[in-house]
């Protein structure tokens, strides 16, 4: 991992978001662009008066746990959320729904949607 150029906030999104690979790009390559692209669109969002909300999302489709664990099914049933994005006028402009995980998945989330915005 040669991650010595990538900045606090890049570092985050590289140690917990995924990442591509585009034709020509080793797998360094890629998680690092990935990386940087994430942290300039969560920058952008907020930059440019985006802001988020998360909420519980009662209406997660949550029958992938039927097959799962007893243990995996209580840690995780009816914790869904959700994220919207809205713009400067307060109109919805991205969400994501039925998110599940770890709270620095939230914020990954988040700058997932900035950078689709972002265009």
């Amino acid at each position: 991992m040669t991650t010595t150029a990538l900045t606090k906030q890049e570092q985050f999104f590289y140690e917990h978001a995924g990442y591509g690979v585009a034709q020509g790009e080793t797998q360094e390559q890629g998680h690092e662009r990935s990386a940087r692209a994430l942290a300039k669109a969560e920058t952008w969002a907020v930059e440019n008066g985006y802001t988020f909300e998360t909420c519980p999302d009662y209406d997660a489709d949550e029958s992938f746990m039927d097959d799962e664990s007893q243990e995996y099914q209580d840690e995780w049933r009816g914790k869904a959320w959700y994220v919207v994005m809205r713009d400067e006028l307060d109109h919805v402009v991205q969400s994501l729904r039925g998110c599940f995980g770890y709270s620095e998945y939230e914020r990954v989330v988040k700058a997932e949607l900035a950078l689709e915005q972002m265009g």
